[in-house]
């Protein structure tokens, strides 16, 4: 599995989907496949789940309550895994554990890793030190956890093997009883390595849970939108983050063709006036004399000027 996230406080499942569709956006490797979704909501019935074999964040039927459950965690990696898919992510009204790699692997006892670390949560038997020995006891193990319970220290590891790998990346914050935590591997994103990867990711769960604003933001495309030409390129955003305006040089904007990058990267990002940064990511859409028409799928990241 390629990552695993989890977030704990108001509004947790949906900074925990924001965080895996900035994931998508972000790079390329083994994303936007198989994912699953898993959230604690009292109030919304207990432990509430979605699964997908492929797709990632557009393939997932997310549950009612889902967006205000105050625990939630993903993992997510390339398509087609083994089934149950909630075998990944076990969890409960203890809360949740996750990871990446493969943390339902088989322990030395042939019991799943996670399973057998959720039991000790369960029972509040786990800390950090106990995860960290937990995982250095099966040195074979191609895996790394991250433990989320309802209240208290989220914990996080790896276990020797994953730990030697030079493609990861891990995030863990926790300010009183909010906490973000991301663990990653490899996802390629350019001009960022993989630890500067997971703390940009953590930075934006922070940013969805009420926290100081993120180095990169979220654009959409709306469903139609009129393109401009123009000899600078520039993209308008409204307050909400959504497509005012395209200005480009591209003549091709004014023909009409299936399939066009309407988000190009590198392009400078307006909003209220000023140019705050520029596109990090892309967005295909097609044309017809300038009117673009977006997919279901439009959503971009661009990054905020220092």
């Amino acid at each position: 599995m390629t990552t695993g996230i989890a977030i704990r406080g108001p509004g947790a499942g949906a900074a925990a989907l924001r965080v895996l569709q900035a994931i998508e956006m972000f790079g390329v490797g083994e994303i936007g496949g198989f994912a699953v979704f898993r959230a604690w909501s009292q109030e919304g019935g207990g432990l509430l789940s979605s699964v997908t074999q492929r797709g990632g964040s557009q393939g997932l039927t997310l549950p009612e309550g889902w967006e205000s459950a105050p625990l939630a965690a993903v993992i997510s990696s390339g398509p087609d895994r083994p089934l149950p898919l909630e075998q990944f992510l076990p969890g409960g009204p203890e809360g949740l554990v996750t990871g990446h790699r493969l943390p339902s692997g088989l322990t030395r006892a042939g019991v799943a890793l996670n399973a057998h670390v959720f039991d000790l949560m369960r029972r509040g038997q786990i800390d950090q030190p106990g995860l960290e020995a937990a995982l250095a006891a099966e040195p074979g193990l191609d895996a790394g956890l991250i433990v989320l319970p309802r209240r208290g220290p989220v914990l996080l590891a790896n276990a020797p093997r994953v730990a030697a790998r030079s493609d990861c990346g891990s995030f863990l914050w926790q300010n009183g009883e909010r906490a973000v935590a991301v663990v990653l591997n490899s996802i390629a994103a350019p001009a960022l390595t993989a630890p500067a990867l997971a703390e940009a990711l953590g930075a934006i769960g922070i940013e969805a849970l009420g926290g100081p604003q993120a180095g990169y933001g979220f654009g959409a495309l709306p469903d139609r939108l009129c393109v401009t030409l123009a000899a600078e390129e520039r993209i308008d955003l409204d307050a909400a983050g959504v497509v005012t305006a395209i200005r480009s040089a591209n003549p091709a904007f004014q023909r009409g063709r299936p399939g066009i990058t309407a988000i190009y990267c590198g392009t400078p990002v307006w909003q209220g006036g000023r140019c705050l940064g520029r596109a990090v990511s892309e967005v295909w859409a097609d044309v017809d004399a300038g009117w673009l028409t977006a997919p279901a799928a439009r959503q971009f990241l661009w990054q905020r000027s220092l």
